[in-house]
């Protein structure tokens, strides 16, 4: 599990060395000629082909340019043709990563690492593998069997390790669990409770509540976060492999411990809770508005991810030339406690790769079964275009931007735009800060939601914004009702939203906001509980 902070770190200890260091005894001045961009072209999710260079709109630095030299690139992983298998000069070496985030192992797991090594890996090839915290290259790749039994023996021996921590944290948990609900037990129906005041209900839950996002907050620093400045290092290192690039990522959906809303210990804590809302106790009337208060925090810290810069980390690998192929594993847990069950968990991990996957032209399939998972990524085509264009003397590449006639295309390249994190790393002396996204003014009236956001970047040159808005509605018993989001473009420094729920029928909700910027990654979040009459 460790894999999702050191990721991709070790790929560089492998290759600083070898590739790096030979660079550093050579010296020579060298005029750039051409600058290459290479773009991706989507419609309703799936890549256009055929396009011509007439199609494209180049501009560079705020000013349109000619483009001076135009390829369509077209790949696929096929399968091993064993009528040239002895023929070297028939398909050109390859370059491959293996990403294996895996808690349990599976004999599916082993059918889709076969068939990989059997079906899809060359003779000349190379390969890195990455499983959970280990790595290693394997620069000869023909002694196929040997390949097999030491990539399957330590997918089996990692997943074993990383299962065992996950279950330290899930035990944590439940250990919380019964001793908050035993001791509730003990004194249900005393809202005052016995003894001292550390004895009252309040502090039991209190502490439980507050225990459980301690809990959950270091499993997702330890095992969620992916690092932002490997993944920009790694890049760096793919713009030196000059053979084709694949990437085929085994991601285990994470699950998580969740309050059962339904559950004994939460229909005690309900109970208390609504006791102390009715009391005309100013005490008990706090206690109750520390609790729901509580209860809304646990239900934000699961579900909102912490703002990893997915778009801007998108950008750098749509130009290097890899193309990721990802495989979500579904994870089933039993369930341990009538108190608590298994979440799956959207991580920032989890959103990146299938922005990867999506904008570097791959394919994205969840199933358990990674034998048909691979034989449908075989068959999966990546088709981008290459723009070239010649700068002028000492001209300096600050920001790109490409447009097509068809207003129904999505396009995906670098438009060389860091700001917050690569901003940093190129100008360690005038670091940008970016901004904290701001919600402010969340309400909800007459089935209308309404909120005003700010904080998001103003990009140069276009006087205007990007953010995502999601807007999440659960009902009284966490049921998800209502998700949805929304790519909007912001031309002022504060917009307004509003929003009709017509549609809600009376009861109790929980409405959750979430506004992304794009350009920067960060995330204002914000909670609001409804009661529709």
């Amino acid at each position: 599990m460790k894999v999702r902070i050191l990721f991709f770190m070790i790929v560089l200890l492998f290759f600083s060395i070898s590739m790096f260091n030979q660079e550093k005894d050579i010296k020579e001045d060298v005029t750039v000629t051409n600058i290459e961009i290479p773009v991706r072209v989507f419609l309703k999710g799936e890549v256009v082909d055929n396009m011509q260079m007439e199609d494209f709109t180049l501009i560079i630095n705020g000013k349109k340019r000619d483009i001076s030299g135009f390829v369509i690139t077209r790949k696929r992983l096929e399968e091993q043709d064993i009528e040239f298998a002895e023929r070297k000069d028939k398909h050109p070496p390859r370059y491959f990563i293996i990403a294996m985030s895996i808690t349990n192992y599976s004999p599916e797991i082993k059918k889709g690492v076969n068939y990989i090594l059997e079906k899809v890996i060359r003779d000349n090839d190379s390969l890195l593998v990455f499983i959970n915290n280990t790595s290693k290259l394997f620069s000869d790749v023909r002694d196929r069997e040997n390949l097999r039994t030491e990539i399957n023996r330590s997918i089996e021996s990692e997943s074993i390790k990383a299962h065992a921590k996950m279950v330290l944290y899930f035990k944590n948990i439940e250990r919380e669990s019964n001793f908050t609900k035993f001791k509730l037990m003990m004194r249900q129906g005393r809202s005052g409770g016995i003894g001292g005041t550390r004895e009252k209900p309040i502090y039991f839950i209190n502490d439980f509540l507050k225990n459980y996002i301690t809990i959950w907050k270091d499993y997702k620093r330890r095992y969620l976060m992916p690092d932002v400045e490997s993944y920009y290092k790694f890049s760096e290192h793919l713009k030196n492999i000059k053979v084709e690039k694949w990437i085929i990522s085994f991601f285990q959906i994470e699950m998580f411990p969740e309050i059962v809303f339904s559950g004994e210990m939460s229909r005690i804590i309900r109970a208390l809770v609504s006791n102390w809302q009715a009391s005309e106790d100013i005490e008990e009337i706090t206690f109750a508005r520390i609790i729901s208060r509580q209860l809304s925090e646990v239900q934000k810290a699961m579900n909102v991810t912490d703002g990893f810069p997915t778009e801007q980390v998108t950008k750098i690998f749509t130009k290097v030339g890899a193309t990721f192929h990802s495989v979500f594993i579904p994870s089933t847990l039993p369930t341990f406690s009538r108190d608590m069950r298994y979440k799956q968990i959207s991580s920032d991990l989890e959103n990146n790769l299938r922005s990867l996957t999506k904008k570097t032209g791959g394919e994205l399939i969840s199933s358990k079964d990674l034998e048909k998972a691979m034989d449908k990524i075989v068959k999966k085509q990546d088709i981008f275009y290459v723009l070239a264009y010649s700068p002028a003397e000492g001209e300096k590449l600050e920001n790109v931007k490409i447009k097509v006639n068809n207003k129904k295309y999505k396009l995906s390249y670098d438009d060389n735009t860091r700001l917050a994190f690569s901003n940093a790393k190129a100008s360690p002396d005038k670091k940008f800060k970016a901004p904290d996204v701001v919600i402010s003014g969340l309400k909800f009236k007459k089935k209308k939601l309404s909120f005003s956001m700010a904080g998001y970047v103003m990009k140069k040159g276009e006087g205007a914004g990007a953010v995502n808005v999601r807007i999440r509605v659960n009902d009284d018993g966490g049921k998800s009702l209502f998700d949805k989001s929304k790519t909007l473009k912001t031309t002022k420094d504060k917009a307004n939203l509003t929003l009709n729920f017509q549609w809600m029928k009376p009861g109790k909700y929980e409405v959750l906001v979430e506004v992304k910027d794009l350009y920067t990654g960060k995330m204002g979040t914000d909670i609001i509980k409804v009661k529709v009459k």
